[in-house]
């Protein structure tokens, strides 16, 4: 292996030739578009090159040290690990994240939904609360765009809490972070909140044959899986939770399977919610769904 790398970086005249060398090693797994923004990702994470600067910087040559990294980072793309958990880190709106294997990577559905609920809101300072918290990314995003907003947020433990503090801290915003788990306390002590949002679990275990190796085989499986007999497991206990703590016309938002919107709009209605309103994301599918009290 050691000498295979050392040819690699004797063959490397340029930067234009090491670009050259990344597509042709992943254009068997990724989409052209998708290989230029890791690219990006691997030069900004390895060389310091931003990604205005790859094309001025084409005929540059990194140092040794800097091409086994690279080639280390293009083997464990090759085997489906998201390049996020690789450089730890990744972006969500306008906010610089840091991630490992205990939380999602954030998805652009879930900034959707941030901007859902950011466009809805018409409080100068509301109280809410997030659940399942994961790196922090919905609670951070609302806590820095909707003035004097107080923000809570949840998860089932310390390590997960610690990263989503971290992030929040990096990102100079006020969260209060609170270990709790939906699934088995519905006790929560004396806030009620004007918003509840929660991205919780939602694949079936039987779609599991469909979802990308590096989400199946990387992410946490209890952030992303749900039984199939069970499947509105987290929004039933969810909106239990929002009938004691959310305040009178208070709104509940949710991401959910977009195979199940009708169904969580029923259970929805069945506890009592109104003005229950399903949401499409940017490919048109049901991913979305608010309700109020």
């Amino acid at each position: 292996m050691q000498f295979f790398i050392f040819d690699l970086m004797k063959d490397f005249a340029s930067l234009n030739d090491l670009s050259k060398w990344i597509k042709n090693e992943l254009s068997a797994l990724y989409p052209e578009r998708e290989i230029d923004s890791l690219i990006q990702i691997i030069y900004e994470y390895t060389i310091n090159l931003e990604k205005t600067k790859i094309l001025l910087k084409e005929n540059l040559n990194p140092a040794p040290e800097k091409l086994k990294k690279i080639k280390e980072i293009v083997s464990r793309l090759k085997k489906a690990e998201p390049v996020q958990y690789i450089t730890g880190e990744t972006y969500f709106r306008d906010c610089r994240l840091k991630v490992d294997k205990n939380v999602l990577i954030p998805r652009q559905e879930t900034e959707e939904l941030v901007e859902w609920v950011i466009s809805d809101n018409k409080l100068t300072n509301p109280k809410i609360l997030d659940i399942g918290t994961g790196s922090g990314c919905i609670a951070i995003s609302l806590a820095r765009i909707i003035p004097h907003s107080q923000v809570w947020a949840t998860d089932i433990n310390k390590s997960i809490l610690n990263l989503a503090r971290e992030n929040a801290s990096v990102n100079n915003v006020k969260v209060h972070f609170l270990e709790h788990d939906i699934a088995v306390d519905q006790e929560f002590g004396f806030e009620s909140f004007d918003i509840i949002v929660s991205n919780p679990p939602y694949i079936l275990n039987k779609e599991m044959p469909l979802i990308p190796d590096n989400v199946k085989y990387f992410e946490p499986p209890e952030a992303l899986f749900v039984d199939d007999s069970d499947s509105l497991f987290f929004y039933d206990k969810i909106s239990e939770f929002a009938l004691v703590h959310l305040k009178k016309n208070g709104s509940l938002f949710f991401e959910i399977n977009e195979k199940k919107g009708n169904e969580v709009a029923a259970l929805l209605s069945k506890k009592g919610f109104r003005k229950i309103v399903l949401h499409k994301d940017i490919n048109g599918k049901d991913r979305f769904i608010k309700s109020s009290l």
